[in-house]
């Protein structure tokens, strides 16, 4: 048997390529790159007590925590459009339409995107104003939290600021941003250290 007829023989076992490789492969075509999250140190166990006296319900707690840890987990989507916002709203629009709400979650969870880190920047300020709006502002971790928002970087709070930043200088800002959100995690960090779970 000749090799071409062995060859023709063998069967190769091809591995379907899931939608979300194919959407970032059409993603890496235009030129968008998607960079992980830097890994951090989240809390398996939080202690909320310390908020009790600021009376905001266990559900709403849960969520904006939820919404901080979401944040710290989302990549950074960088693209090549510069300041051509409509050139951008137009590829997304055409991508979307391929992949629905696969394309559409991928580009909400964008570090870079006023929804993530303007809502972080919001929740961890509300902390620290609900201490001081209760005349709280003497307590341990008020003045934590109040340590914390003086550290917010100010272009989080003006998305019109933000967006005329080099690409540089949104992910330094951005990850100022992660690191205090981390910080502010660690403040209600209740989950046993491994002295002692012994």
């Amino acid at each position: 048997m000749s090799l071409e007829e062995n060859l023709n023989k063998q069967s190769v076992k091809v591995e379907p390529i899931s939608k979300m490789e194919l959407l970032h492969r059409r993603l890496e075509e235009a030129g968008i790159k998607v960079i992980p999250a830097k890994q951090v140190e989240i809390p398996a166990h939080f202690n909320l007590s310390a908020l009790e006296s600021i009376h905001i319900t266990p559900e709403i707690l849960e969520h904006k925590l939820r919404t901080v840890i979401d944040y710290l987990r989302m990549p950074y989507l960088t693209d090549e459009f510069g300041d051509d916002q409509e050139a951008r709203r137009a590829y997304r629009k055409e991508i979307v339409s391929e992949f629905g709400k696969l394309a559409e979650d991928e580009f909400d969870q964008n570090k870079l995107r006023a929804k993530g880190f303007g809502t972080t920047f919001m929740f961890i300020e509300m902390f620290a104003h609900k201490y001081l709006m209760a005349d709280l502002g003497d307590e341990p971790i008020a003045k934590k939290l109040i340590n914390l928002t003086n550290r917010l970087p100010f272009e989080v709070s003006k998305p019109d600021v933000f967006n005329t930043l080099s690409l540089a200088d949104k992910m330094r800002v951005t990850g100022e941003l992660s690191n205090i959100a981390t910080e502010f995690l660690q403040l209600f960090n209740d989950t046993p250290t491994a002295k002692h779970a012994a």
